[in-house]
């Protein structure tokens, strides 16, 4: 009877053993998913920053665009009474992130 009582305790003791290791496992994965979670925040906040930052440049270069093609045309067309052809300047075009 007493063997077997070792034996329970045994076990016993080995299964607190794997539940203070899992409990330790657990923590450890806890805290890099916390970690992740902020790179991740992060990533958005820069991302969204860069968005607006393109959503400016292509506004402006919207509103740049048709004044600076004029005057390379004015440009191109006066030079040595020549008609040269003026380079265009081309549309962007904007690819959106999903």
């Amino acid at each position: 009877m007493e063997q077997k009582l070792d034996k329970i305790l045994q076990k016993l003791e080995t299964l607190e053993n794997k539940y203070i290791t899992l409990e330790q496992k657990l923590s450890d994965v806890t805290q890099k998913v916390t970690i992740v979670e902020k790179a991740i925040s992060k990533i958005e906040q820069s991302t969204q920053n860069m968005d607006d930052h393109i959503d400016f440049v292509e506004t402006v270069y919207n509103v740049v665009k048709n004044p600076v093609s004029s005057l390379l045309k004015l440009y191109y067309q006066s030079y040595n009474n020549e008609q040269i052809e003026s380079p265009e300047i081309p549309q962007m075009k904007r690819i959106k992130h999903k």
